[in-house]
């Protein structure tokens, strides 16, 4: 799977999910070393707390940009086995309302770059709009000073719009998954522009799963009826 995302274009990808740990802990080293085997850069994961919550910087364009990542979504009895600390291995967590540990490293990493990017694995199942610790984790992370917090895990698109001068998305559907219709079928990529902490021209492209993989629609090829993209904090929509 690293190698397709490589060869695909994909620069850096998250584990910070609610299935990072379906095959026991043994499933973080395997996971790092094939990802290291695929010159893959993986975030959100890790041997320990430290590496989990390390942050992804790499330089485009002169700018340096740093990728976090982390989950609120955990089935609660996994909670204590699955999130790395300091002695054990597991996914970046921000679960509810504990996120101390992305927040700081948020903190950590911003006086040393020049735009701060989030994934979140954040929302509830087929729910259209955002929980309340999707808000108040979005709240956290741009207070702390991320510009950019985008997520997924709900399998249906959400809204996105600015909280203050930073972009927020809180769900961003399914992209490559087993659907043929529906509102789980409807995707899309965010494309942001950033300078900075400025962010601007956000747009959103549609696409329809199809077979299983995302096909961008065309002029000819009217959009699916679904749930439209909503926004929020004052972006009209």
């Amino acid at each position: 799977m690293f190698t397709a995302l490589k060869q695909a274009g994909v620069d850096v990808v998250t584990m910070a999910n609610n299935h990072g740990l379906d095959y026991g802990p043994v499933s973080v080293p395997d996971a790092l070393s094939a990802a290291k085997a695929a010159a893959m850069p993986v975030i959100g994961i890790g041997r320990n707390a430290t590496e989990a919550y390390q942050p992804r910087i790499v330089t485009v364009h002169g700018q340096r940009i740093a990728f976090l990542a982390a989950t609120a979504v955990v089935d609660s009895h996994l909670v204590a086995s699955w999130s790395a600390t300091a002695n054990q291995a597991g996914v970046a967590t921000a679960l509810d309302g504990h996120n101390a540990a992305l927040v700081a490293a948020v903190k950590a990493v911003r006086p040393h770059v020049d735009t701060v990017v989030v994934d979140m694995h954040y929302g509830s199942d087929l729910m259209e709009c955002p929980t309340d610790i999707q808000r108040e984790v979005a709240d956290d992370l741009v207070k702390a000073g991320a510009d950019v917090v985008v997520g997924q895990h709900a399998h249906t698109l959400l809204g996105g719009g600015y909280l203050g001068s930073a972009y927020v998305d809180f769900g961003m559907g399914n992209f490559q998954f087993y659907v043929a219709t529906g509102q789980t079928a409807t995707t899309g990529v965010l494309v942001l522009t950033v300078d900075g902490r400025k962010v601007t021209n956000p747009t959103w492209i549609p696409g329809q799963i199809v077979n299983g993989l995302p096909v961008r629609l065309s002029a000819r090829q009217p959009e699916v009826p679904s749930t439209a993209r909503r926004h929020f904090a004052g972006v009209p929509g």
